[in-house]
């Protein structure tokens, strides 16, 4: 039983982030910012729990907060990569560039692969006005995704920077056509 009580003890706390993740599912923040803060109050140190909530409050669009809950999950478990992720997009959201790159750059080398952190960092460096660095991550994000908002605004920037001419491939549309930089202008 002693071996076990500290599994008990969290058990209640991993209840309530299911709980809690079930109702941002649901949209109904309230009762999931409720159920992780009855988790967080057991273990407040908890990485998940943290994720969870900063989850949550993006969701909201509560990026300060995000923020704030994301970063005290980096603390806690900084060979993570998840709460980089969230601190990069919150911190982008809250116009904080510098960091916004440079927790999607940790999260790229912690977890390699993901072209929305790619993309993402590359929109980063375009609002600081690093064309050069904005573009080399728009063209290995169009490497990996040719389709929606995002490679539509990667490839018009390339076409606009004179990385990618007029006319040459690009994303493709929903049924599937090729399109090319004269179809957007």
């Amino acid at each position: 039983m002693d071996n076990t009580a500290s599994l008990r003890r969290i058990k209640t706390a991993v209840e309530q982030f299911q709980k809690g993740e079930a109702y941002i599912a649901k949209k109904d923040y309230n009762a999931a910012e409720s159920a992780i803060l009855k988790g967080l109050k057991v273990v407040p140190q908890d990485y998940a729990g943290l994720v969870i909530m900063a989850k949550c409050k993006m969701a909201q669009g509560q990026h300060d907060q995000a923020l704030l809950f994301s970063e005290k999950a980096r603390r806690v478990y900084p060979q993570e990569a998840q709460a980089n992720y969230i601190s990069g997009f919150s911190s982008l959201q809250l116009n904080r560039l510098n960091a916004a790159v440079a927790n999607f750059s940790a999260y790229d080398k912690k977890l390699p692969g993901n072209p929305n952190t790619v993309f993402f960092r590359g929109y980063a460096y375009e609002k600081m006005g690093r064309k050069q660095q904005a573009a080399t991550d728009y063209t290995a994000y169009l490497n990996q995704v040719n389709a929606g908002d995002q490679a539509r605004h990667a490839y018009d920037k390339l076409v606009k920077w004179g990385v990618y001419k007029t006319g040459q491939p690009g994303p493709v549309t929903a049924s599937g056509r090729t399109v090319s930089g004269s179809d957007w202008v």
